[in-house]
């Protein structure tokens, strides 16, 4: 995940600031998943915007249940 931030010179706070974005991935996909972050500050973002969230994904195959189902 990459998240760019439009900001100052004078704000530091970049990485708490990207918290949120780390913090909605591990509720979706559980701690068990992890991500790499990086995080830039930047004076502009495309129409004005004030923060980007960059996502790559890497989707595996369908886990198998092992629980047995249900009989009605």
């Amino acid at each position: 995940m990459t998240v760019l931030i439009a900001t100052t010179e004078q704000f530091a706070d970049l990485a708490p600031a990207a918290d949120g974005a780390s913090d909605l991935f591990v509720k979706i996909f559980g701690p068990e998943a992890g991500h790499v972050r990086l995080v830039y500050g930047v004076y502009s973002l495309p129409i004005g915007a004030p923060v980007i969230v960059d996502v790559i994904f890497e989707i595996g195959p369908e886990r198998q249940s092992t629980s047995k189902p249900h009989q009605y």
